[in-house]
């Protein structure tokens, strides 16, 4: 199973989906994945939040340190492993962010990062964890 970060962000951030993410991810064992793509957008996302938790203007070197240490810590916890990203994988989310981005005026509206994760999932025939309904709408969903 590959990881996007949108589920490491749901269980770090305690989100409604996370008892559903950490059960999908327990049934997996042994078999996660994530990317470095996915591992530098979770800690953005977290960092974000952790700034905005605490009133701040911006995002300190402080928020940064400890939402790595979040994401590696669940990562390791999980047993996922991080694996390359590609040139076809690359090839595969241009191809994707033509198709399903939000550059393309798609319903999905991918971004980089989710690209980036529908390519390896694609590249690792593994199914995609997620929150939300984008890759729902992509040729993922079937």
């Amino acid at each position: 199973m590959f990881i996007d970060a949108s589920a490491l962000c749901a269980v770090l951030l305690n989100e409604p989906e996370a008892p559903a993410m950490l059960t999908a991810m327990e049934m997996a064992r042994g078999k996660l994945m994530i990317s470095p793509v996915v591992r530098v957008e979770a800690t953005l996302a977290i960092a974000h939040s952790l700034r905005d938790a605490r009133g701040a203007t911006h995002v300190a070197e402080a928020h940064f340190d400890e939402a790595s240490a979040l994401v590696g810590e669940l990562v390791s916890s999980l047993g996922a492993r991080e694996m390359h990203i590609t040139e076809s994988m690359g090839t595969t989310a241009l191809a994707v962010l033509r198709k399903y981005g939000k550059v393309a005026g798609h319903p999905a509206r991918l971004n980089l990062g989710d690209a980036l994760s529908y390519a390896a999932a694609k590249a690792f025939r593994a199914p995609l964890l997620y929150k939300g309904d984008d890759f729902a709408q992509t040729d993922l969903a079937g």
